[in-house]
């Protein structure tokens, strides 16, 4: 879909604002200098590479630089002024642990907003184990994260500097 909602949490409803330029799903973005950046994502069933920034001021969506690689389910973040793309899935390949070393899920992108370009910046590397007894669909995919519940978090407490 190319509609776009924002949340107003004064008047607690959201609100529809300027569609984008182009219809995605599984798309990925994040906020940087008071506006929001959108990249990738699916549409008619192909992962697409285009990218785009809404300026709520104007509410108005700009296509910006493409990513090197199309991707969707990726993640996006800003940090020291640059945003971030990592992993996600590349065009026209299954999700299956066997073959999760070949999609994109393990590259990185940064864009630097002052060339208008995105850069591929590393890999992260990923661990797979097989034995001579496990065929290559049941091979063992690792990975580390956290999830904090909100339990957990409530009860967080400062780190002392």
């Amino acid at each position: 879909m190319s509609t776009t909602e924002r949340f107003d949490p004064s008047a607690n409803e959201w609100e529809e604002v300027a569609p984008m330029n182009q219809a995605r799903s599984a798309a990925f973005g994040a906020s940087m200098n008071g506006k929001v950046y959108v990249a990738g994502g699916v549409w008619k069933n192909k992962k697409i590479s285009s990218c785009e920034v809404y300026n709520p001021v104007t509410n108005e969506w700009h296509l910006f630089a493409s990513l090197k690689e199309p991707r969707s389910f990726a993640s996006m973040v800003h940090y020291e002024g640059n945003l971030y793309v990592l992993g996600g899935f590349s065009p026209d390949q299954r999700i299956t642990f066997s073959r999760l070393s070949e999609l994109q899920a393990s590259s990185v992108e940064i864009f630097h907003s002052e060339q208008n370009e995105w850069e591929n910046k590393t890999v992260i590397p990923l661990l797979f184990e097989t034995s001579e007894k496990e065929d290559k669909e049941k091979s063992t995919f690792k990975a580390c994260f956290a999830r904090l519940h909100k339990g957990v978090i409530d009860k967080l407490k400062p780190l002392n500097k």
